[in-house]
């Protein structure tokens, strides 16, 4: 039982590291589109609403930006 366990919380991690991978690479390419040299939170914010689907791409930018403005105020 153990094992099936463990092989199922490896699947998700791999997952979502395979999804993350996923943003930074959309977001890159948005970076070289508009000609900048640095990747900015609206990179990851339109490279999120671009990889993730309707209601979860909504979401997912919600807390985004919750976690960017508590990171910047303390």
């Amino acid at each position: 039982m153990a094992a099936i366990v463990v092989g199922v919380c490896d699947d998700v991690a791999c997952r979502c590291c395979l999804r993350y991978i996923g943003y930074i690479r959309e977001a890159s390419r948005l970076v070289r589109y508009n000609k900048k040299n640095m990747l900015s939170s609206r990179e990851i914010q339109t490279a999120v609403r671009l990889v993730l689907p309707g209601e979860l791409a909504k979401h997912a930018v919600s807390e985004g930006t919750k976690a960017v403005s508590k990171f910047t105020s303390g």
